[in-house]
Parts: structure tokens; C-alpha cells; sequence
């Protein structure tokens, strides 16, 4: 069990509590400090007897996992985000998951969102069992990082993380997981608690940065599937409605580029619904009929009077 850890301090106990609960009969687990400016390091201090760890200047989420994988000696991973939760029999169900498909890469199981309480009734993130995996990735519906274990083999075949992005890590794995046409195996039980962000705990990621990071992910899709004959009808609509949701979500940060991301999108590619909460019916019909600028200026209510009528007024 792999912890790479920033600035956890107030939640980094509970994830390790939860990973020292496992009911599978032989777990290391392992954290990384990287670089923490709170008192990260003093709570890691605490559990120095159970767990290994260390502390290192900041490099950054992909690099840790990295080099926690290089001090890893188990045959499944388990990258555990620090503020996430596991119940005591993920890792026992997921090993059996694998050892039952021994041609299996990942198993994945689903997950539900909270903010403070794992008690609460938070979201439930179903894992996208029988439908088309290549959708379920571009919809980005396939479980976080911590509702995963890997088996090691495969995901050193694969270089570890990828290092260079600073957002998306695990859906840029899932997508060379489905390049090379390997098998996830589901688990359907929600063993998994994923704390969102709040105002507790920030997204320490600039929006903006995050933004281009799933755009860019979009375009590499998009080139393979074209490239391999893959791009069907639906795959390619998804594509477009993701950046059209993206579209949306720079309007209040980049204006400019916003538009420019907007304007791009074939209004053919968006159908009159969409499963995308961010693309409610009312939009789409705004958009079709006079573009995206237009529409989100409409929809987001901040259509600016005409001189005549603020001279009027």
C-alpha cells in the first residue's frame, strides 16, 4: 500500500489507520512526505513502527508514486491517496479478484465521495461495468486512483506513472490500459471513500491547469481511435460533449480561450440531451441556435445591457 503524502496533516492518520486495518494477511505499506509544509512528517512520526517512510523536497504526485513503486516489493499495488479511505477487506477482495483472473492487469471497485464523514451519504461512483470501456474512459467514468490495484508486473511494463502531467494520472494509465487491450476486473462492492475537495481541504491544482490537462487527454484519444479505425459515431459525440463541458467550466477563468475551445466543437457532434450534468437541455438548444458564446453568455446571465437602455435606465 503506497501513500504519497503533501500537506495531509489532518487526514493522513485516518488513511493510514484505514491501510493498517486490512484483513490481508501481508501488507507493507509505505509512505513518501513529499515535501510537506505542514505537520505531515510529525504524524507519519507516530506510526514509524508499523509503516516505512520518508520524507524528500517536493517532485510532485506521479514522481512519489514512482519512487514508491521502486521501494515496493509486492506483487499488487495499492496507491493510496492520502486522505482516502479503504475498508479493511478492499485489498483481501481485490487480490482474490485477480487471482481469479490471472490474465487481469487492475481491479477496480467502486467508490463513494465524501467530504468529512465516511458515514455520510455521499455519492456513489459505480464502477462502468457493460458498457463500451473506451465511453466509460472518455466520460471519465472509471473509479480514482486509490479504488485500484495493480498488478506490478503491468504497470512496469507501462513505466509507472506518467511523470510531466499534473492531473488525470490514473485515466492516463486506464487509457494504455485499454490500448493494449488488457482486462480490468470489477469488484462491485464500494470499498473505497474518496474526500472531495471543500473548503477544508482546497484543490491544491490551478482549475485552469487541469482544464488543458483533460483536453489534451481528449485529443490523445481522439488520435488514437482515428488512427485505428476506432473512432465510431458515439466515441466521437462523447469527445465533443467533454469539451464542450470543459468549454463551459473556463468560462469563469479564461474567457478567451473559453470561446476559442467553444467555437471548436462541431455543433453536429452535440445531440439535443446529453447525460453530462453540466449540459442541461436548455444550453444545448441556446448553443444550437446561436453558438457558444452566445449561449453561455445567455445561460450564465451575464449578457451585457445595450448603451441604449443603460442610457434609458
Amino acid at each position: 500500500i503506497l501513500v504519497p503524502v503533501f500537506n495531509a496533516e489532518r487526514y493522513i492518520g485516518a488513511t493510514l489507520d484505514s491501510a493498517l486495518a486490512q484483513t490481508h494477511p501481508n501488507c507493507e505499506i509505505i509512505a513518501i512526505d513529499d515535501g510537506s509544509m505542514d505537520g505531515t512528517a510529525e504524524v507519519l512520526r507516530q506510526y514509524e513502527n508499523r509503516i516505512r517512510w520518508c520524507s524528500q523536497d517536493n517532485a510532485g504526485q506521479a514522481i512519489t508514486r514512482n519512487r514508491l513503486l521502486a521501494a515496493s516489493a509486492g506483487e499488487y499495488l495499492e496507491f493510496l491517496d492520502a486522505d482516502d479511505i479503504l475498508h479493511p477487506e478492499k485489498i483481501s477482495n481485490q487480490v482474490r479478484a485477480l487471482q481469479a483472473k490471472p490474465e487481469a492487469v487492475l481491479a477496480l471497485g467502486a467508490m463513494r465521495l465524501f467530504y468529512q464523514d465516511i458515514d455520510e451519504e455521499g455519492v456513489l461512483y459505480p464502477n462502468p461495468v457493460g458498457i463500451d470501456p473506451w465511453l466509460a474512459l472518455i466520460k471519465m467514468q472509471y473509479p480514482f486512483t486509490s479504488a485500484g490495484l495493480w498488478t506490478r508486473n503491468f504497470l512496469e511494463s507501462l513505466g509507472g506513472w506518467q511523470e510531466g502531467i499534473v492531473s488525470g494520472h490514473e485515466y492516463n494509465r486506464y487509457f494504455e490500459v485499454l490500448k493494449r487491450g488488457a482486462l480490468i476486473v470489477f469488484t462491485d462492492e464500494v470499498h473505497t471513500w474518496y474526500r472531495m475537495p471543500s473548503k477544508e481541504k482546497p484543490n491544491p491544482r490551478p482549475r485552469m491547469t487541469t482544464l488543458r490537462e483533460l483536453l489534451r487527454q481528449l485529443a490523445s484519444i481522439e488520435d488514437y481511435l482515428t488512427e485505428f479505425g476506432l473512432l465510431t459515431v458515439e466515441r466521437r459525440r462523447a469527445i465533443s460533449e467533454q469539451r464542450l463541458d470543459i468549454a463551459r467550466k473556463m468560462w469563469d477563468v479564461d474567457r478567451r480561450v473559453s470561446v476559442s475551445v467553444g467555437n471548436a466543437i462541431p455543433s453536429s457532434d452535440i445531440g439535443m440531451t446529453s447525460d453530462v450534468p453540466n449540459l442541461p437541455s436548455r444550453f444545448i438548444v441556446l448553443y444550437k441556435l446561436v453558438g457558444f458564446e452566445t449561449a453561455q453568455r445567455l445561460s450564465s446571465g451575464r449578457w451585457p445591457m445595450r448603451a441604449s437602455t443603460r442610457a434609458s435606465g
